[in-house]
């Protein structure tokens, strides 16, 4: 998969990759063939969704390009589902404008890009488990320093077991990739925010090293930080 002049081998089917207007994108597979999904959407009108989500009048959104993950094949299968109805059954106005809505929505919410930071909140999410409220509570305070499953478990007086357990039924991950996912966050907020260097970021919300931060926000945003902090930089100015 290429897009201008920056090439991905995708190693999994579970791929997305998004398109500014006017920007170039090529496929190509092996002798095993590829099936490929292509959607588009108006600018403006994701936009227009934004705009509602965050309570603003106007907003821009630039997406990060790559992104690899499980949520794909949701998209996916959204997209399929509602293709295959629509032969049989064609949407009317309101049901159309719904499925629009919404798979314009939830493309916003698992892909990266210059909305994220408002659209994710960054302060704790309401957990009605007292005990998991208070891991999460903790995580959140103390973003920059080393945490182990170990501590964890003794601030909620949980096993591992257990708090892996109730991570996954009340957030939805594990408790190292939320922990993860919250540093990108803050990360991400730096670098829009703040003049510091990389470095400095990177050992300020709790990576222990620039290579691994690098790495780990590259996966995650599809870009590098410093290619990140100069989009958005753009998209501010």
């Amino acid at each position: 998969m290429q897009h201008e002049q920056t090439t991905l081998h995708l190693t999994s089917s579970e791929s997305r990759m998004l398109l500014s207007p006017g920007q170039r994108h090529k496929h190509s597979a092996d002798e095993g063939g590829a099936r490929i999904l292509l959607i588009t959407i108006r600018q403006d009108f994701l936009e227009k969704v934004v705009a509602d989500r965050l309570n603003v009048s106007e907003t821009e959104v630039c997406f990060f390009p790559w992104s690899e993950d499980s949520y794909t094949k949701i998209l996916v299968q959204q997209a399929e589902q509602a293709l295959s109805r629509s032969l049989h059954h064609p949407l009317s106005g309101i049901e159309l404008d719904e499925f629009e809505w919404n798979l314009a929505s939830f493309l916003l919410s698992v892909h990266k890009g210059t909305h994220s930071n408002c659209w994710f909140p960054s302060s704790p999410p309401p957990v009605a488990h007292p005990s998991l409220r208070k891991g999460i509570e903790y995580l959140h305070s103390n973003l920059s320093s080393p945490i182990t499953l170990d501590d964890l478990c003794k601030i909620t007086s949980l096993s591992k077991f257990h708090l892996i357990r109730l991570f996954q039924k009340y957030i939805g991950t594990t408790p190292g990739q939320y922990l993860q996912d919250q540093r990108l966050h803050l990360a991400s907020q730096l670098l829009r925010h703040s003049e510091k260097s990389v470095t400095s970021i990177a050992f300020e919300t709790g990576f222990n090293s620039l290579s691994s931060f690098e790495r780990i926000f590259r996966k995650k945003f599809g870009v590098s930080p410093i290619k990140y902090r100069k989009m958005v930089s753009f998209k501010i100015r």
